[in-house]
């Protein structure tokens, strides 16, 4: 299910204000960050996963590894299958905690379903970004345009 944008939905902790870029990740203070764009299309998923999974071992955050490839490979698949490109895809880490968001130009976003029975194909990747995760939420994205889902995880 997808509805309009609305910044209001999943409420951002008010510590977790972003720079103008639209990260929502202050209180990481990131001393590590990347950023990519992401062709919207059939590769673009396994891509983000490489990507993730090579930055946080490199990072040495390897004990995070696994679920961040999870929550960045669900919200990227959101974002080609329900957003409009460009994807982006920025990930920053901090002491041992890691967080990120993928951002994109469309103007809906998914709800979680209270629970997605056992005959759905689709519809438990927000819940399962929301059990992973210290925190998530969605804001509109820069200069109004789009969203941004970001989330935050630290060990």
């Amino acid at each position: 299910m997808t509805v309009p944008c609305d910044p209001t939905h999943h409420v951002r902790p008010a510590h977790a204000l972003g720079d103008e870029r639209g990260a929502r990740l202050e209180p990481i203070s990131a001393t590590r960050e990347n950023a990519w764009s992401l062709e919207a299309g059939p590769g673009s998923v396994a891509q983000a996963r490489a990507l993730v999974r090579d930055a946080v071992v490199g990072w040495g955050l390897s004990e995070l590894a696994d679920e961040a490839v999870l929550i960045v490979s669900e919200l990227c698949t959101n974002a080609v299958r329900h957003g409009r490109p460009p994807v982006t895809l920025v990930l920053r880490a901090s002491g041992r905690c890691l967080g990120g968001e993928v951002a994109d130009r469309g103007e809906s976003f998914a709800i979680p379903r209270p629970r997605a029975s056992d005959e759905d194909e689709a519809g438990r990747g927000l819940q399962i970004v929301e059990h992973l995760t210290d925190e998530w939420g969605v804001d509109s994205g820069v200069h109004g345009v789009g969203k941004a889902v970001w989330w935050r995880k630290c060990r």
